[in-house]
């Protein structure tokens, strides 16, 4: 998905070559078919370690899009070839063992250069900096984060849409969270991470947009030097009633990622839906207005409704909750259970890709919000918001989703600026510091990727 922006972008500035490699040769090619004479494409197994860095030894800089897991053997590769690197991801404890060699071979292995992580991260420092430059202190620290369908698209209980495999987004939607709240450090476990107590609202007044926090955001306090801070949170955004729909597909179970489906017993949607009710009583007569409004009138459909019903602990949207099971088709009798789906999140994954996937004519959605409150050197108090609203063109015209966009560009623009021999840091390194992110910001807004700095 991000793949073609970047390469887009590259080829824009740049009469460079560029070979394309992945483990599924044919994506790799239809890229670079667009680019005749200028990319080719080549077969990549990364855990052949021979040829991925024979492959690396004949470019100048390698550019890493693969799965985060991956990312080490990448690391290998680059240092072993002495070449640079690029990746839009954080920067995990086993790519930090790098630093040392890659700053004494002179090497840049540059990370986090994206979306979020990326420009999130470049925005914010560029104004921590310009506080503490005048004296002042940023005393309390929030960014929240969020890629979306345009609010005319986002048709489903969710309001949300995927470009691709759907788990990564029902898991990290039950991972634990640590953030600093007016001085007190607050740990929420997975089960509650979606709860009331940690939905925020009202980042962009215009849309019903709510959130939840990120995993550890003390970890980015300390490495942003955030040393004045007494609340500090990074969070995720989405529309308004995604946490209350997918905290009750949690608390059912059909995001259940560990234990295995008995498909020897279980061979519909249906029956796996039933299994998550075993061992409970029917109590239809609890919940008789909510199945009405639903429009359940089966009777033994409205027997199952309410024996899970009595696993959620939300009373207040029951209605939306049921429609939401109807709507991924967990009653449904005749839906078959697929071989491959050997976990119930693989079945709500496989239906939400069908369900939910952008279509013809859709639009893509990013909102990125900074909330910083500044105490300046004379003790005045302030706040100041900084944010970004970009649309992606249509599915189907032939543009970029502008969350392809924000994160090729973002990591392109790195790219050229090492290659041009403008960046001097060495090491395993985020984009952090004034001489990535006074060139690269500037070189977004000339494609109107900007955030609008508002007290």
């Amino acid at each position: 998905m991000m793949t073609p922006s970047l390469i887009q972008y590259l080829m824009r500035k740049k009469n460079y070559v560029i070979t394309i490699a992945s483990n599924i040769l044919e994506d790799a090619k239809a890229i670079a078919d667009e680019y005749p004479g200028r990319a080719h494409s080549c077969y990549l197994d990364v855990s052949n370690e021979e040829a991925t860095k024979e492959l690396i030894e004949q470019n100048d800089i390698v550019i890493s899009f693969i799965p985060p897991f991956l990312h080490p053997k990448i690391f290998k590769a680059c240092a072993d070839a002495k070449r640079n690197l690029v990746t839009a991801s954080y920067i995990s404890e086993e790519m930090m063992t790098y630093d040392e060699q890659a700053k004494k071979d002179g090497l840049i292995f540059l990370n986090e250069c994206g979306l979020d992580p990326g420009i999130d991260i470049m925005s914010t420092m560029k104004i921590k900096d310009e506080v503490e430059a005048k004296g002042g202190k940023i005393t309390k620290y929030e960014s929240w984060c969020g890629g979306l369908p345009c609010a005319e698209d986002s048709d489903n209980p969710l309001g949300y849409k995927f470009s691709w495999d759907p788990k990564a987004v029902f898991k990290t939607s039950r991972n634990q969270a640590t953030f600093l709240k007016d001085g007190e450090v607050i740990n929420i476990q997975p089960d509650d991470l979606l709860s009331e107590g940690t939905r925020v609202k009202d980042y962009v007044k215009a849309l019903n947009l709510e959130g939840y926090p990120n995993r550890d955001s003390l970890a980015f306090k300390e490495a942003f030097g955030f040393k004045d801070a007494k609340t500090f949170v990074r969070g995720t955004i989405r529309y308004g009633g995604f946490r209350i729909i997918m905290r009750a597909l949690h608390q059912i179970g059909i995001t259940e990622a560990v234990q295995e489906i008995d498909q020897s017993k279980i061979k519909t949607l249906r029956a796996l839906t039933e299994s998550f009710a075993e061992g409970i009583d029917a109590k239809v007569e609890d919940y008789t207005e909510q199945l009405n409004s639903a429009s359940i009138t089966d009777e033994e459909d409205q027997k199952l409704i309410s024996k899970l019903l009595q696993k959620i602990d939300n009373k207040d949207n029951i209605v939306d909750i049921i429609n939401s099971w109807k709507f991924f088709e967990l009653l449904n009798p005749d839906r078959n259970i697929e071989e491959s789906w050997k976990t119930p999140l693989d079945a709500l994954s496989a239906i939400s890709l069908e369900k939910m996937s952008y279509g013809e004519g859709e639009r893509d959605f990013v909102v990125m919000k900074h909330i910083f409150e500044i105490e300046t050197a004379e003790g005045e108090k302030k706040t100041l918001h900084s944010t970004m609203l970009a649309t992606g063109d249509k599915v189907g015209s032939g543009g970029l989703t502008v969350m392809a966009k924000t994160v090729g560009f973002a990591a392109g623009a790195a790219v050229n600026l090492i290659l041009e021999g403008k960046i001097k840091a060495k090491g395993v390194l985020s984009p952090k510091t004034p001489e990535f992110y006074n060139q690269i910001l500037p070189i977004l807004e000339e494609d109107n990727i900007t955030l609008v700095e508002e007290e």
